[in-house]
């Protein structure tokens, strides 16, 4: 019998600790990723040193994608006001075989920490007009593109939590009924304090 493929991949959303910093930021130098962002240009160790000393705290939670132990990418929620309810999703994948095997599992964990877990009322994402490819995914999971934006370069579309129950949960069930759709493991909880010294590899 045939192993579906919601059998044989197993994908984690890992909290990025400092011993990813240079995986990380060597991704985000390679023009192939760099070019769809908004920031372009060459991060230091230091700039990427202080960068994680801003961000690794309770308001961002930026995970490395990991599917069958291989390390994919980052996926994040960024900015969170737990006043308003808010926060800014982000997601970057290396050109790779399972690339579209773990784009929609990771989106949904995502949002699912973001709204259920969390209770935000409403996640906010900045797409390049320029990038179809990631217009077209952030529509389909529920986004709308906000007032005044169409000329924008870097536009504005925001998932609200009703549009994350109607939209996003259904394309996630439709998904799942195929049998061909693995689940994501979420492990947010802030890694161990680790030698600054080290590095994965």
């Amino acid at each position: 019998m045939t192993s579906s493929v919601s059998e044989t991949l197993r994908i984690r959303m890992v909290r990025m600790s400092v011993l990813d910093c240079e995986l990380v930021r060597g991704w985000r130098n390679d023009p192939a990723i760099s070019r769809y962002m908004e920031f372009r240009e060459h991060i230091t160790a230091e700039m990427q040193r202080q960068w994680f000393g801003r961000i690794n705290n309770d308001r961002n939670y930026y995970f490395v994608i990991e599917a069958n132990g291989e390390r994919l990418g980052v996926i994040n929620l960024k900015d969170i006001d737990r006043d308003r309810r808010t926060g800014e999703a982000g997601v970057f994948l290396i050109e790779h075989p399972l690339r579209t095997s773990v784009a929609y599992p990771c989106a949904f964990a995502l949002y699912e920490f973001a709204f259920d877990r969390l209770g935000l009322d409403a996640v906010a994402a900045h797409v390049l007009r320029d990038n179809p490819r990631a217009v077209r995914f952030n529509l389909s999971l529920g986004f709308t593109l906000q007032a005044g934006q169409e000329a924008v370069a870097n536009q504005l579309y925001v998932l609200t939590k009703r549009d994350y129950q109607q939209i996003t949960l259904r394309l996630r069930d439709r998904l799942q009924q195929t049998g061909q759709f693995p689940a994501c493991e979420v492990v947010a909880e802030p890694p161990p304090r680790a030698d600054p010294g080290e590095e994965r590899t």
